[in-house]
């Protein structure tokens, strides 16, 4: 009887300490099991990308090339490939989290793009939009419910409330998979906000993200200068736009330890309208995937967030405007 008094007593005890549920947490008698904090907003943005790709897929068969401001279904199965690409990595995530993937199929690939023009990888050259003729773009109710879709608990910006307050180990797949919503809406004539006109990133954030977007910018101007005429006013139109986000850094960095450089090592030269194109589409993707990725440097900083995270969806946008098709932005997976 003392003895199990004593049992008892100890599992009271133990049973007012819970145990975070990971991945590969053991059943241990009297430890209640808690859900990952941020399950909810994991499982919240990965079912809002499901709901856009599942919006995307009512779009008929690809073909042709996208116009901008019109859901074309070239344009749709290029966004569903980057979707379907957010949400196996929100989906990884919350395995590795602890559960609450339910382990539903995507919707099938019937809106996968053009054989001859796939989803661009991070290195891939952009896809002109000129040549082919464009495939009869969705009705405006097709249209809308894709545009509502994409939009959802976006009014405020790529970073809400609970992205803000996400772990910093989720925020770049968080983060990645709104940027990619926030675009597609962008690109179909919505209006979502970027990164604020006073931007507030701690100095050491902002000369790191400095050294990210400094050469990108310097990329740029050598594209906008081989540019093809028919990209000569996108281009200058990126250029300025990123320049804004280079001065405004450089401001918030300070002085620099070592003097700026004058250029930077290009990839490849660039002496054509094609090289331009393919230099932008690295350039632009490189920078909008290693933005994300910083936002897992300012967790609660949700002002430094929403900047960093505007800066990413400009990005993002000038190179789908630009001409290169869509593409996502998750992270590479790392090991549990």
């Amino acid at each position: 009887m003392l003895a199990s008094g004593a049992l008892g007593a100890a599992g009271l005890l133990l049973a007012g300490c819970g145990l975070r549920w990971e991945s590969d947490a053991p059943d241990l008698p009297l430890l209640p099991r808690e859900p990952y904090p941020g399950l909810d907003v994991l499982s919240a943005e990965r079912d809002r990308t499901r709901a856009a790709l599942v919006a995307l897929s009512s779009v008929g068969s690809p073909a042709g090339a996208p116009a901008r401001g019109r859901l074309t279904a070239t344009l749709a199965g290029r966004l569903a490939a980057t979707h379907r690409a957010d949400v196996a990595a929100l989906d990884a995530r919350l395995a590795q989290v602890g559960s609450g993937a339910d382990g539903a199929a995507t919707p099938p690939a019937s809106t996968g793009s053009d054989p001859a023009s796939p989803p661009a990888s991070p290195r891939s050259s952009p896809r002109p939009s000129s040549a082919p003729p464009d495939n009869p773009a969705a009705g405006p109710s097709a249209t809308a419910q894709v545009v509502s879709a994409e939009r959802a608990d976006l009014g405020a910006g790529v970073v809400s409330a609970a992205v803000a307050g996400a772990a910093a180990a989720d925020l770049p797949v968080l983060v990645a998979a709104r940027v990619g919503r926030a675009g597609a809406a962008r690109l179909l004539g919505a209006q979502v906000p970027g990164a604020p006109p006073d931007p507030r990133v701690p100095a050491a954030v902002a000369g790191r993200l400095l050294d990210l977007v400094a050469p990108a910018v310097y990329g740029l101007e050598v594209a906008a200068a081989q540019a093809a005429p028919a990209r000569r006013e996108t281009a200058t139109a990126a250029v300025d736009a990123l320049s804004v986000a280079r001065d405004q850094l450089d401001e918030l960095a300070g002085p620099a330890p070592t003097p700026v450089p004058l250029g930077y090592r290009l990839p490849f030269p660039v002496t054509t309208p094609a090289a331009a194109d393919r230099l932008a589409a690295a350039v632009l993707h490189d920078l909008a995937r290693d933005l994300v990725a910083a936002c897992a440097a300012v967790p609660g900083d949700a002002g430094a967030l929403r900047a960093i995270a505007g800066w990413a969806l400009e990005a993002w946008t000038w190179r789908a405007r630009w001409g290169a098709a869509p593409a996502s932005l998750t992270p590479p997976a790392s090991p549990s």
